[in-house]
């Protein structure tokens, strides 16, 4: 564990800096007034210049961007031009929200995934792994908003049984109002159980063809103890690693669930950031999924080597 960590600290310090000068840059191509955009369209331009030369807006990009650097360190993100708000708060409060959302995502998506693909795997080219591969190609294949807008269709309009939409009015968390969270999460869950499912199948078969499985059989090792303790260990290692890797992809449907569903999750911040030409809230949004994005490459990392005696034995 210390050896990875020592080997991939730097160069994912080095991954968060450049993330953070292409968010930088990227921010600085909008074409922006900062102070315009705070005190609005008819303010008198003295008023948005002098905003400007206390905002640092009338600095080089170079300066501005080492500004920023250092306030980011100590945990000033600014302030939101649109909210009128601390970022930071903001970013924290729409975090958690996304972490519940992702978090009940994955609670769903693993244990069905990871079962659905254990038995198509064992069984290739029975009944049970056609109707299972047909059915996660299905789901993989269709798109986050169209799952979304049919389960609204079902359940929302047509049976009633559920919430249309997931805008926390009163609530200070999601947890308060669990069947807000219904919708979101399976429609998360439907298109990323069947991506999964497929991952768990391809590695199952490919671990039951091994040598090493053949030759337990041969000994007469009932054939759950050789699934048990000697295949699904060794099975779960691809499938495992690339769902942790899967968390970046999680995210972006994520964004587009929460629109469908109105849930103030960090998504929808986003995109309201972007839609109001929020510089401060994109530049700390696009900084934090940089962060989610290389802490699931260190967890998928850690994963693997747990689950791989080899890998430990060379990391060590």
């Amino acid at each position: 564990m210390r050896a990875i960590l020592t080997k991939r600290v730097p160069f994912l310090l080095l991954t968060l800096f450049v993330s953070s000068v292409l968010i930088f840059v990227a921010t600085e191509i909008l074409p922006v007034d900062v102070a315009r955009n705070m005190l609005g369209q008819f303010a008198p331009q003295e008023a948005v210049d002098a905003l400007n030369e206390r905002l640092g807006m009338d600095k080089s990009p170079l300066e501005r961007y080492l500004r920023w650097l250092g306030r980011v360190a100590t945990g000033d993100f600014g302030e939101s031009t649109s909210l009128r708000s601390p970022v930071g708060p903001l970013i924290i409060k729409h975090a958690i929200n996304s972490g519940i959302l992702a978090g009940a995502a994955l609670l769903l998506i693993m244990p069905i995934a990871l079962l659905l693909g254990i038995v198509a795997g064992l069984y290739p080219n029975k009944f049970a792994d056609r109707v299972i591969s047909l059915s996660s190609l299905t789901a993989t294949s269709t798109p986050e908003f169209v799952v979304g807008v049919l389960l609204l269709l079902v359940f929302a309009v047509k049976l009633r049984v559920l919430p249309g939409s997931s805008a926390l009015v009163v609530e200070r968390t999601a947890l308060e109002t669990p069947s807000k969270l219904v919708l979101p999460v399976l429609t998360l869950a439907i298109v990323d159980i069947g991506y999964v499912a497929r991952m768990m199948r391809a590695s199952m078969i490919e671990v039951m063809r091994s040598a090493y499985v053949r030759a337990a059989k041969l000994r007469g090792v009932p054939f759950h103890r050789v699934v048990i303790k000697h295949a699904l260990r060794s099975a779960l290692l691809t499938p495992v690693t690339v769902v942790m890797l899967h968390i970046n992809w999680l995210v972006g449907g994520i964004v587009v669930t929460e629109t469908i569903f109105a849930y103030p999750g960090l998504g929808q911040l986003m995109l309201t950031a972007a839609n109001a030409r929020d510089v401060a809230l994109l530049e700390a949004g696009a900084l934090f999924f940089a962060i989610v994005a290389v802490l699931s490459q260190v967890g998928a990392d850690i994963l693997y080597i747990w689950l791989n005696p080899r890998a430990r034995m060379n990391s060590a």
